[in-house]
């Protein structure tokens, strides 16, 4: 069989006779081997341009774990996920490496090999740092993962791993694994290295852009302890807030994660004071009408200083909402019950807490009981009736369980202008 003049193959005949194969049989049995070959190269291109398509559309759904993931530890898990999917495999895990005064120590993981997050490759990981340092990728059989296979899954029989070293002092490990004791085709091994180096790039901005958020986010809170810091009597309010607010939702049941983030916008929910005059900051008097608008304009001037990064969008929207009331009767949107975002209703009720229990210059804070009234009052009203409920249970519990003493009592903003 020839196809464009080359040997491809050939078809053997025969007969149960001892019938002579003349020159017609032979002609016949040419034109024949010519379609077989023929069939044969359409075949082949067909399952070269699937497999290209295929490796296509593996690249745009690694690149797209991207631009569709914020966090870091959250494109780990996303590319993991994507690249088992893509290559058929039952496992794969993803380390990002971090080299620490000489010693590569697992910074970050995906879900696949979380137990490695934080060894260093000098305890107990010697099959991973002997790739890191040569640089290339290997493929490990069952009775060779001595070093590794604790932290992977006990049903995997045979992986593939691959080093890629990125800048700042960085490397990871991308690994895919299968059940089976087979090893993995060359494709399978060219793939993953494809895959790999376009998930290295996504990586590698990630960890940039979140070294400038970073960058951004401490310089605003180093504003916010400034303008704390101009007044004896609000200094540390936004530190408080942010405590009082992530306890509030570690009762309500909420994952570390987000009662982290809760955490975050109550730093950061008084951050538009930024652009409010100091002489109205500062005030040792109750505020004017006039003084007091200028005041209410400090969660949108906050949501316009959070909403270029785009990992604090939904901060900025938390900072915007803060003095929004569930009754509808608050600013700067006159937002309504639940249409108000969950971490804002949790700030208000955090916020006027810590701005009651607060003394001024020109008034006492309340004494715990009458804040509890307070806020017992504006349920339903001020505030969420059962983030106010919670709230109250708490600070009943903190009375009972330590009579003798004081709750978190820090100065904070007055009533008037928290």
């Amino acid at each position: 069989m020839r196809y464009e003049g080359k040997v491809i193959g050939a078809i053997t005949v025969g007969s149960t006779t001892a019938k002579y194969i003349d020159a017609k049989d032979r002609l016949l049995i040419g034109y024949m081997a010519n379609q077989v070959a023929l069939a044969i190269i359409k075949a082949q291109l067909y399952k070269e341009e699937k497999e290209a398509r295929l490796k296509l559309s593996a690249l745009e759904n690694i690149s797209e774990a991207g631009l569709t993931t914020l966090s870091i530890d959250g494109m780990l898990n996303e590319i993991a996920q994507r690249i088992a999917s893509n290559m058929n495999v039952d496992w794969s895990g993803i380390i990002l490496f971090e080299d620490k005064h000489g010693m590569m120590i697992a910074e970050r993981t995906s879900n696949g090999c979380s137990s490695m997050k934080g060894k260093s490759m000098s305890n107990g990981c010697g099959v991973i740092y002997d790739i890191l340092v040569k640089g290339k990728t290997r493929v490990l059989k069952k009775n060779s993962l001595n070093d590794v296979k604790q932290h992977i899954e006990s049903e995997i029989k045979s992986i593939a791993i691959v080093p890629i070293n990125l800048r700042q002092d960085r490397a990871c490990t991308v690994a895919i694994g299968k059940k089976t004791a087979g090893s993995f085709t060359d494709k399978e091994i060219q793939l993953l290295e494809l895959l790999s180096s376009r998930a290295a790039f996504a990586l590698e901005n990630a960890i940039l852009f979140n070294r400038l958020e970073q960058s951004y986010l401490d310089t605003i809170e180093s504003l916010v302890k400034a303008i704390e810091a101009k007044d004896k009597y609000t200094r540390g309010h936004s530190e408080q807030v942010a405590t009082l607010a992530q306890e509030i939702a570690l009762v309500m049941g909420l994952d570390k994660d987000r009662a982290e983030r809760i955490y975050t916008a109550g730093l950061l929910h008084d951050v538009g004071k930024i652009g409010i005059s100091s002489g109205v900051l500062c005030k040792p008097s109750t505020l004017s009408p006039e003084e007091y608008d200028e005041i209410k304009l400090h969660p949108i001037k906050g949501y316009e200083i959070l909403r270029p990064i785009r990992s604090f969008n939904d901060l900025a929207e938390i900072v915007l909402q803060h003095h929004e009331r569930f009754d509808g009767s608050g600013y700067p949107r006159g937002m309504h019950g639940h249409d108000i975002f969950f971490e804002a209703r949790v700030l208000a009720v955090a916020d006027a807490y810590q701005a009651m229990i607060s003394s001024r210059p020109y008034r006492k804070g309340l004494p715990i009981e009458q804040a509890i009234l307070e806020i017992r009052k504006g349920a339903g009203g001020q505030f969420d009736p059962e983030i106010a409920k919670i709230f109250i249970g708490m600070l009943k519990q903190e009375q009972k369980s330590s009579r003798s003493s004081k709750p978190k009592n820090i100065p904070s903003d007055s009533t008037v202008r928290s």
